[in-house]
């Protein structure tokens, strides 16, 4: 009996991973189709955009959080300059718990294997 977790991801629109219903699924299946013909035909880079990803309030903490907890180095090459933070998949997860708990609760709902 396989378990579903996605009800643990609430930073997540709602539905997103769980679609309640058989016309569900088929709608899940059919935005399954859609995105992957999106990245297909992207320009200038493969890339799809899920809208809405997330609830306004998730994005809204995510956004505080790395602004006040996340140290950005300036790199500057002849093209551009970016503001880089460390590599988010590498993040330490025992200290991102307290200081961080919505942009840890992004990642795990990114890098879970419903999503």
């Amino acid at each position: 009996m396989a378990s579903s977790k996605s009800h643990q991801y609430t930073c997540l629109s709602p539905g997103l991973l769980s679609p309640s219903s058989s016309s569900s699924l088929k709608s899940a299946s059919d935005d399954v189709s859609r995105y992957a013909s999106s990245y297909a035909l992207a320009q200038p880079y493969k890339h799809v955009q899920i809208l809405p990803l997330m609830t306004p309030q998730a994005a809204s903490g995510v956004r505080d959080e790395i602004i006040s907890n996340l140290d950005a180095s300036l790199r500057e090459t002849d093209l551009f300059k970016v503001y880089q933070t460390p590599d988010l998949a590498n993040l330490d997860k025992d200290a991102a718990s307290s200081a961080a708990p919505h942009l840890l609760a992004l990642l795990e709902a990114i890098y879970s294997e419903e999503f």
